[in-house]
């Protein structure tokens, strides 16, 4: 007599957490996906409720639903705070588990009584349990730094264990953000990761345990004087340094451990100034970003000089005289992706790159957008740009509805074909890895609209896409769809070439 068929019933534990985790997606809030899963049966209940990692990223945030609404209109401002019964019931439920907190603040500029006292109350909850917690980001106007808010709760003695800290002033706040907070606050050891968009001489730093560091510095003294601290730097994603027509400092800075570089557009002019100065021996990936907002951008404008060949030369020189050899090369800069920068770098850069990301704004047009995969394209193998090429990332981002600049483009297509049987088989020059991603911020304008992902998904690039993975390429393309972060609702990855199996042909 066979055995029974294994039922609903019988999924581990494990398995269930991980289909609860897919459930709910990014709501980290409660809800009712949250809530209906508790009442399905008393295993379920159970496994949820001791699925702790489920629990412990508590997101607060706080928004003015109209805030678009004139000051001078009779409508009432529709505040929506945190939910602190919710936020008592995770740090009850999560006990023992570290805890990442994210508080997102979205109101007007200007001060208000009823969102302080609304995170007051939320973060008094919070702190009874500081001592697990292991990361936190805060994001919001400049009011809810120098009102007490953030520094009551980042000191040393009150989060031991705190290994992660972002702290991000909106891009609106017209303040001098140097006065952001009263006194210098001492951060804990533990700190390995630090983000910050505001002059950090306010705090207390043991710069000797920083792995990853993002931000900016008030001149090159500054720069020289905190990296020469950083023994165990690991990333550093660099914003700007002010001002960049101030004297270099003569002397060498030698980054040991640095072996992911990321440079935002501000910091470029500025980096390769002292490129002459710096030994990045260990370095390995290289980011070009796009701006970040920084409390220069904020308060005055940010000096950039053109971006011009001579930049180029300046940080391939600096990586030639390190002895570094750059594998993996991220390009999210705006336009003009044919700059002669950028044709500069990547001709310096060409021999040792095996991973090449490329992000695609909005702002790019579809002949921009042509040339550069025109480059890519192998037609040569004695000429073609990164003849080493393993793995590639092309994303496009917020495309224009029905005018899909980058994978309606035919170039594409040969791009992959081309990168596919370069070598041949058993090549080890051969395309192994591509990943695409289409991602579309939902708002108003897609609402009445159908996405684009059906058409895709029987797309002539689709249907080679799915021959090449069937022949060995490893081959993602995802549509996603993202949303705004407070509402209750997930709008999941759509799989592109998984939708393109019922366009397949058996034969195929």
């Amino acid at each position: 007599m066979s055995a029974p068929a294994p039922t609903i019933v019988d999924i581990p534990s494990e398995l269930l957490t991980e289909i609860f985790r897919l459930a709910l997606g990014n709501r980290h809030c409660r809800c009712d996906t949250r809530t209906n899963i508790q009442l399905v049966c008393r295993r379920w209940r159970r496994v949820m409720l001791d699925s702790k990692s489920l629990w412990s990223q508590i997101v607060i945030d706080v928004k003015d639903l109209a805030d678009e609404t004139p000051p001078w209109s009779s409508i009432p401002s529709q505040f929506c705070g945190p939910d602190v019964s919710y936020i008592s019931q995770c740090v009850v439920i999560t006990h023992g588990h570290p805890l990442d907190i994210i508080i997102r603040v979205d109101v007007p500029k200007h001060f208000r009584y009823d969102t302080l006292f609304s995170l007051h109350e939320a973060l008094s909850v919070l702190q009874l349990h500081s001592i697990r917690w292991r990361s936190f980001f805060c994001s919001g106007p400049s009011w809810v730094f120098n009102k007490g808010v953030i520094e009551s709760f980042i000191d040393r003695d009150d989060l031991p264990q705190l290994e992660r800290l972002s702290l991000v002033v909106n891009a609106d706040s017209g303040q001098d953000l140097a006065h952001l907070l009263s006194a210098k606050i001492e951060l804990s050891e533990s700190l390995r990761h630090l983000n910050l968009n505001f002059p950090f001489p306010l705090f207390d730093v043991a710069w000797a345990n920083i792995t990853s560091f993002v931000g900016g510095f008030d001149d090159h003294t500054h720069f020289f004087q905190v990296l020469s601290g950083m023994a165990a730097l690991q990333t550093l994603h660099l914003t700007h340094i002010q001002p960049l027509g101030a004297e270099v400092p003569q002397r060498k800075l030698t980054l040991e451990a640095l072996n992911h570089l990321k440079l935002s557009k501000c910091a470029l002019s500025a980096i390769s100034s002292i490129a002459d100065n710096l030994w990045l021996p260990a370095l390995q990936k290289f980011s070009l970003l796009k701006t970040e907002t920084h409390h220069h951008h904020l308060t005055k404008a940010c000096a950039v000089e053109a971006i011009i060949p001579k930049m180029a030369d300046s940080l391939c020189c600096m990586l030639k005289r390190s002895g570094a050899t750059v594998g993996v090369l991220d390009i999210s800069i705006e336009p003009p992706i044919e700059s002669p920068f950028l044709v500069q770098l990547c001709a310096r850069l060409d021999a040792s790159v095996y991973s090449l990301r490329v992000e695609f704004s909005a702002d790019y047009k579809r002949p921009q957008i042509a040339a550069f995969l025109n480059q890519l394209t192998v037609r040569d193998k004695a000429k073609s740009l990164f003849p080493r090429l393993l793995e590639l990332e092309l994303v496009g981002v917020n495309p224009d509805y029905g005018r899909e600049a980058l994978f309606k483009c035919p170039g594409l297509e040969r791009l992959v074909i081309s990168r596919w049987e370069f070598g041949g088989k058993g090549s080890l020059t051969r395309l192994q890895k591509l990943r695409l991603r289409r991602v579309r911020f939902q708002g108003d304008e897609y609402d009445d609209q159908e996405p684009e992902s059906d058409s895709l998904a029987m797309s002539s690039l689709a249907l080679t896409l799915s021959k090449l993975r069937f022949e060995g390429l490893d081959v993602q393309w995802l549509d996603e769809s993202l949303h705004r972060p407070y509402q209750d609702w997930v709008s999941g990855d759509v799989d592109v070439l998984e939708d393109a199996r019922q366009y397949i042909p058996i034969s195929v």
